[in-house]
């Protein structure tokens, strides 16, 4: 495993990246642990592996434990292109990746995974730690912060109806709203009716926007920066 010197310099390389919003890098930190900007290979079919980097800030090792996501069947740990129960993830900054490479099988997709999409995923860590992100497919689609420029791209038609409890934080009140997908949002493992969580963003037209939305028995996302989280109903989809 990498130590303290690399896994510092490449925590202030996302850092820097994040602060500029080059190339829309996405980075959590949950109680001295970062996932660096998870990513997963397009595929059509069966299977496709998964990239995170992870950085553990704490001062003891932790242990990633296991993964899972409603996109596929099963997740798989793998060091080296051979499937592990766990990985140690010693402290003082260590960083998994090195001589040994890590990344996570996604065994039986569930659907197509397309470039520039992402989809939740949870890890789960010794201590008890569980820390919900979201995974993009492709190498060079990081989770982007919504600009007035990405907002004209967004396709108007991509919108959800979603019957949901009070969100003060965007001033709405527990009723039925409309709300545009955005960020490659994905909405084709749900179905309707469902309790869902969702996450908000202003778009560029200055209204609350869909970035992630997943089934509530996955449970409730990491909270994030300029992100307010809601829940509710799903009562519709449109996607053209």
């Amino acid at each position: 495993m990498m130590k303290t010197t690399f896994a510092a310099a490449l925590t202030a390389m996302f850092a820097f990246i994040l602060a500029t919003g080059a190339a829309g890098a996405h980075t959590l930190d949950t109680g001295g642990i970062q996932v660096i900007h998870p990513w997963v290979e397009a595929s059509k079919e069966g299977d496709s592996l998964a990239h995170p980097t992870i950085v553990n800030d704490g001062e003891e090792e932790i242990i990633l434990l296991g993964v899972d996501t409603p996109m596929a069947e099963r997740v798989d740990i793998l060091v080296d292109d051979r499937v592990v129960r766990q990985l140690a993830i010693p402290a003082e900054d260590s960083v998994v990746f090195d001589g040994e490479p890590f990344s996570l099988a996604m065994i039986g997709l569930k659907r197509p995974l397309t470039e520039g999409d992402n989809f939740p995923f949870r890890l789960h860590f010794s201590g008890p730690t569980t820390i919900d992100a979201h995974m993009v497919v492709g190498e060079a689609t990081m989770m982007p912060r919504m600009t007035e420029e990405m907002s004209a791209k967004e396709p108007t038609s991509r919108r959800i109806t979603v019957n949901h409890d009070p969100i003060p934080a965007v001033g709405l009140p527990a009723k039925t709203s409309d709300f545009p997908l955005c960020c490659g949002a994905r909405t084709d493992y749900l179905t309707l009716g469902e309790a869902v969580y969702f996450s908000l963003v202003v778009n560029g037209d200055g209204e609350p926007a869909v970035s992630s939305i997943r089934p509530a028995q996955f449970g409730k996302p990491t909270p994030q920066k300029d992100v307010t989280p809601g829940a509710g109903i799903l009562e519709a989809i449109a996607t053209e």
